[in-house]
């Protein structure tokens, strides 16, 4: 039964969108129509038409509102940057281990985001005029991890040298992994990425993984010599 809440047209609206960026994740801006979008979203064939114009009208709004997501997070980011550096006690380890925890946490919040950058960037959804770039989504989620920073970090913990930009790169793609391809790529290896434990159960991995790949020989996550 289809639901309208005629005297609540954010909420309404809040919903196709919802709708139509699973629908978009899911099978692509060609194979889906209008009709769909109203279907999944529970309200009539005509309303999203009403509120966003047109197919591409409504992509353009799926792309804007993840796109301000990005932001958000991007700004939260900055400002967890801006946190540490001033605070030059905190242990550099536990600063890196949050930017990893938290970009986890983002891609978990927003299992479509991945999915929809890999589209567009791959070509197999064109970018339409109005829509961000994925590349500019995909840039500003990435504050994350600040290289300024994360270089910072790096000089007062007990860390060997390594190359601070190839360390982003690894860090991003431990952290992404799970969400591409719908998680498809990480299910063949008989992980459950929809298992309620994952995301917290990936956080340390990767956390354990990358801290113990940049100590210094010898040396332990707290500094101590083993």
């Amino acid at each position: 039964m289809e639901r309208e809440w005629v005297r609540d047209p954010n909420r309404t609206k809040a919903a196709v969108l919802d709708a139509a960026e699973s629908l978009f994740a899911q099978r692509g801006y060609a194979m889906t129509s209008l009709q769909q979008i109203g279907r999944e979203a529970a309200v009539s064939r005509g309303t999203p038409s009403y509120f966003f114009g047109s197919k591409e009208g409504v992509y353009v709004a799926v792309k804007e509102r993840l796109a301000q997501r990005v932001r958000d997070f991007a700004e939260q980011a900055r400002s967890a940057d801006l946190d540490r550096a001033k605070a030059e006690e905190k242990d550099p380890g536990e600063s890196i281990a949050d930017a990893l925890r938290s970009y986890v946490d983002f891609l978990a919040a927003n299992p479509n985001y991945v999915r929809l950058v890999e589209r567009e960037a791959s070509g197999e959804d064109a970018a339409l005029e109005g829509a961000s770039s994925p590349e500019a989504r995909m840039a500003e989620s990435l504050s994350a991890f600040g290289l300024e920073v994360l270089d910072e970090d790096l000089r007062r913990g007990p860390f060997r040298e390594v190359d601070v930009a190839q360390l982003a790169a690894s860090m991003i793609a431990l952290c992404a992994f799970p969400f591409q391809l719908g998680g498809g790529l990480i299910r063949t290896l008989g992980i459950d990425p929809d298992h309620p434990g994952f995301v917290e159960a990936r956080k340390e991995h990767v956390v354990d993984l990358l801290m113990h790949g940049i100590l210094e020989r010898g040396i332990d996550s707290a500094g101590e010599n083993v």
